[in-house]
């Protein structure tokens, strides 16, 4: 329920309550850490290690907590968690952003990603995307 929660709270196009069970249950890859303000659920991030990249499925955080450095501990947590030794190194976190979401633009350029190329049509409602690369090593 709090992803589901969190999830239609931030995104157009928001997973179900299902969408999360099988992400945690059949993606054995997939992590998912949530941010709490108060016992309050008011951010999280979804991502995936596979081979020597991380994938970022979701991150976002509720408007009324964002710009107060939220969903960077949540990428400083991701990044936390990678493995250390050479061969699993991981290279490099890849993410697909809306085009006009110029706000979460920004905050990932903060962070060190490059806009690699733009994915036409990405999003059902027909908006691309920006699918942004961010380089570990």
């Amino acid at each position: 329920d709090t992803l589901s929660f969190l999830d239609s709270s931030l995104f157009k196009e928001h997973w179900t309550k299902q969408n999360y069970k099988d992400e945690l249950l059949l993606n054995p890859f997939a992590k998912i850490f949530i941010y709490y303000v108060d016992d309050k659920p008011v951010g999280y991030i979804d991502f995936m290690i596979t081979f020597n990249t991380s994938t970022i499925s979701k991150i976002g955080v509720l408007k009324d907590y964002q710009r107060k450095g939220i969903a960077s501990k949540l990428l400083s947590k991701m990044i936390s968690t990678f493995p250390n030794n050479i061969e699993d190194m991981v290279e490099t976190i890849t993410l697909e952003v809306r085009k006009s979401n110029t706000n979460a633009l920004t905050f990932y350029q903060k962070n060190g990603f490059e806009v690699s190329h733009i994915i036409k049509n990405y999003y059902k409602d027909g908006e691309d995307a920006c699918y942004c690369v961010k380089r570990m090593i």
